[in-house]
């Protein structure tokens, strides 16, 4: 309110929308010869997952899945799993008398630390030392200086305290190690200077041998959260789609799908095993004989067969992949140049330029067992198939829920996990408002921004939002509550294209039999 003349001028700002790019964010859980075991690390390109991980061995299915999909993706969570026997690379140096001084340890468990070396050599600055790292810089393990921290001190009180300058850094000085942490066991002793060869006290150990479902799994001991529980938090952890890349498991895929369902806006990519024929894998996710487990039948898992063979240039070798892995990186493409409420499947997304051969491409009448009905089962697997002149494709979007829904597929799952996403994003800033007209209003608003952007990108032929005095009765009120209502009518996707063809005789009008 103002009292002197004049003109004022305000601005309101309702401009809100919905932006059209969309990032596809992946959680990853697997093993690795590098990195922090049980703590989800986000990484955006290659170069980055190798420095963090290392470079993939051969079997290492989940590092090679994250290398496929950000060849295509954005970004990915990487949730690094060991069993019991990973150990973290150490060597203790000592004085003249054979008196521990201090450790020197790899700065994350895995083979990797048995690969570094550190040189320890006195400064000019006298009772001063320097450190110098050395890592492998090429495959065959040519040791080249990474790291050097100078005149660094053995005493707790000097500014330049070696446990400091190495493990936490100083700023406009030097910045933390990435190869190795201090431990200082006696600062008053004289170490022996030298070359020292981290992991020869203690031999660095990746700890994935011996994995087992429960190091998949994972759970919540304390403040720490192990395995597939990392990303149970939605409001914490923002991924899309979550996999386990090799892992067939019923048990851990069942688990994804606890922590997908628990979320709402997540979808697991799942593996069918390695080396069955196609009747077999039918019998195995129907957890018909020999197999005990119960049936997949979720909205939130699709599950993807057969293993494919792609050049693993880390390795200098062919190896055969999850079909996971494949998948990822398509959903990767289909998400950039698509959407999430796109199929991902077929000619125009589904063709990988990565896969070389598969273990078997089912032909028509066995894709039909594997993604329709077969011996009184309702099937669903999505399978790959090798066309001649187009490629290996994934050719289903089959979700493995078996009754007939719009959430038997695949791309209807992942619409509606967007759209309950970014409404709870939207909505979120309105908790704790009263609830009235104003604030409903507010809510068809803003969920109407975002279903129309969708709508506009054929996610969806129509949709209705109600949230009004009918669905926030009184008894809805004086429970401190506000409800909405989101009615959506999907678009089917056109998985099976029928052309009748027709032979009429010389001399008919095409529109009698038209």
């Amino acid at each position: 309110m103002t009292s002197s003349p004049g003109v004022y001028i305000n601005e309101f700002d309702q401009s809100d929308y919905v932006s059209n790019v969309v990032t596809t964010r992946v959680g990853l859980v697997g093993g690795a010869s590098k990195g922090p075991v049980n703590e989800p690390t986000t990484i955006t390109n290659e170069a980055e997952l190798v420095n963090a991980f290392g470079a993939p061995l051969v079997d290492d299915y989940a590092l090679q899945a994250a290398i496929l999909y950000l060849r295509r993706g954005q970004g990915l969570i990487f949730q690094r799993v060991a069993d019991a026997t990973v150990e973290t690379a150490k060597v203790t140096v000592q004085d003249a008398l054979a008196a521990d001084v201090f450790d020197i340890e790899a700065a994350s468990p895995g083979s990797w630390g048995n690969n570094l070396d550190v040189v320890l050599s006195a400064s000019a600055v006298a009772g001063y030392y320097n450190v110098t790292v050395r890592a492998p810089a090429d495959k065959a393990g040519t040791l080249q200086d990474v790291e050097q921290y100078l005149e660094v001190s053995l005493s707790s009180s000097d500014s330049r305290y070696i446990e400091t300058v190495i493990n936490d850094g100083i700023i406009g000085e030097d910045a933390p190690s990435e190869y190795i942490s201090i431990t200082i066991i006696n600062g008053t002793l004289t170490p022996v200077l030298g070359t020292y060869d981290v992991g020869s006290t203690t031999t660095g150990a990746d700890g994935i041998t011996g994995l087992a479902d429960s190091d998949y799994i994972g759970g919540v001991v304390g403040n720490t959260v192990t395995g597939l529980q990392a990303f149970a938090n939605d409001e914490s952890v923002d991924i899309d789609l979550l996999a386990v890349p090799g892992v067939y498991s019923p048990d851990v895929l069942n688990a994804a799908v606890v922590v997908a369902e628990g979320r709402g806006d997540a979808f697991v990519l799942g593996d069918c095993p390695f080396g069955l024929s196609y009747d077999d894998v039918i019998d195995w996710h129907n957890g018909a004989a020999p197999y005990v487990h119960s049936a997949f039948n979720t909205s939130y898992l699709g599950l993807f067969w057969a293993w494919a063979k792609v050049y693993d240039s880390y390795n200098s070798r062919d190896l055969w992949l999850p079909p996971s892995a494949i998948a990822l990186e398509r959903y990767a493409y289909n998400d950039s140049v698509a959407q999430p409420w796109w199929p991902c499947a077929g000619p125009k997304r589904g063709v990988s330029p990565y896969a070389k051969e598969l273990e078997f491409s089912p032909g028509p009448s066995q894709r039909d067992q594997l993604y329709g009905a077969g011996s009184g089962r309702v099937n669903a697997i999505n399978p790959f198939v090798n066309f001649t002149g187009r490629g290996i494709t994934i050719y289903g979007q089959r979700t493995t829920q078996r009754r007939a829904s719009a959430f038997d597929r695949v791309h209807v799952r992942r619409m509606f996990n967007y759209v309950k996403k970014q409404a709870k994003k939207a909505i979120a800033e309105e908790v704790f408002e009263f609830s009235d007209v104003f604030l409903w209003n507010e809510i068809k608003d803003r969920l109407t921004t975002i279903l129309d952007n969708v709508k506009a990108q054929r996610g969806l032929s129509d949709y209705r939002v109600i949230c009004d005095e009918t669905t926030n009765t009184a008894t809805v009120r004086y429970n401190n509550q506000a409800k909405g209502r989101v009615l959506i009518k999907h678009n089917p996707a056109a998985e099976a294209i029928i052309l009748d063809f027709v032979a009429l005789p010389t001399g008919v009008d095409f529109t009698e039999s038209a």
